[in-house]
């Protein structure tokens, strides 16, 4: 799993921090908390985005989640 805090651009979401966490063989994945300050920005949209994977009997499935975006002041 792969998380990634983005605050949107003019035209694109940008990257500003990601974490990842994994558990081979598990049946189950850790969190990955990305933490990351701002400041100086004035009010953006802001949202996190996780991408995960899970492989079963040599298959490959995925999926992806994106919270809400929110607008606040940083």
């Amino acid at each position: 799993m792969t998380t990634i805090l983005q605050k949107k651009g003019w035209v694109i979401w940008e990257s500003m921090k990601s974490d990842t966490s994994s558990r081979t063989g598990a049946n189950n994945s850790q969190d990955a908390h990305p933490h990351w300050r701002c400041s100086g920005w004035g009010t953006q949209s802001y949202r996190g985005y996780s991408s995960h994977y899970s492989i079963e009997s040599g298959r490959t499935y995925t999926t992806a989640t994106a919270s809400p975006e929110k607008r606040f002041g940083c």
